[in-house]
C-alpha cells in the first residue's frame, strides 16, 4: 500500500478517525495531526498547545473530543482546546465514557473518574484501586463490565455494584490465567469474549 504519513513523526501513539475522510494520529512528544485522506495531506492540530506533548487515547463525548495526554486530560469543543478535570501534568493514558463519568486511567497515578458535567472527581470510586496503577488500557464491554489494563499489576474488573471488582494477576503455571502481569491492550471480539 502507498504510506501516507512522513516518517518523522512515527513512533504512533494514537489514531482516530472524527469523521469520514479524516484521520487524526499523535507521534511521540509531536502532539495530533490531521490526514486529509483524500489528498493524504497532513497538518498539525493546536500545534502551539499541543508542543511536545503526546496524545495516547481519543473519544467522543456528543459533539466534543476528549484527550488523554502526557499533560493531563483536554478536551476540543467547537474547534477550541482547553484543559479538562484539572489534571495538568498527570499522563493520562486511556479514557473511557460511563454515563455522565469519565474514566482516566494514568501512568503510574491510578484510575479517576469525573463527572463530566459538573467536572467533580468521584474520589469514591477511584479509590476502590490501587494508586500507583499503571493503566495501559480501559475496555466498556457489552455487559456494562470495566476491564482494567495495568503494566505490572495484571487486570482490574469492576463489574456493576459498588465494590464488585476482580484482579486478575499472572499463573504462569495455570493454562487458562494471564502468564504476564504487563497486559498492554485489552479487546473484546463479536462473541463477547475478552482478550
Amino acid at each position: 500500500g502507498s504510506r501516507i504519513l512522513p516518517s518523522p513523526l512515527s513512533p504512533f501513539t494514537s489514531i482516530y478517525r472524527p469523521e469520514q475522510g479524516k484521520l487524526w494520529f499523535s507521534a511521540l512528544e509531536k502532539g495530533l495531526f490531521e490526514v486529509d485522506l483524500a489528498t493524504t495531506k497532513v497538518k498539525p492540530l493546536f500545534e502551539v498547545e499541543l508542543k511536545n506533548i503526546t496524545v495516547f487515547d481519543i473519544i467522543n463525548v456528543g459533539k466534543e473530543y476528549v484527550l488523554a495526554t502526557s499533560k493531563g486530560i483536554y478536551q476540543i469543543k467547537n474547534s477550541i482546546l482547553t484543559p479538562k478535570f484539572n489534571t495538568e501534568n498527570i499522563p493520562v493514558s486511556s479514557l473511557l465514557m460511563l454515563d455522565d463519568f469519565i474514566i482516566a486511567g494514568t501512568y503510574g497515578k491510578g484510575l479517576f473518574c469525573y463527572n463530566y458535567i459538573s467536572e467533580e472527581e468521584e474520589k469514591e470510586w477511584s479509590s476502590l484501586f490501587p494508586q500507583d496503577l499503571s493503566v495501559q488500557d480501559l475496555l466498556l464491554d457489552s455487559k456494562s463490565r470495566i476491564w482494567i489494563a495495568t503494566y505490572g499489576k495484571g487486570v482490574y474488573l469492576k463489574k456493576p455494584g459498588k465494590n464488585n471488582i476482580h484482579h486478575f494477576s499472572a499463573e504462569k503455571e495455570n493454562p487458562y490465567a494471564l502468564h504476564y502481569n504487563d497486559i498492554l491492550k485489552i479487546f473484546e471480539d463479536n462473541t463477547g469474549v475478552v482478550w
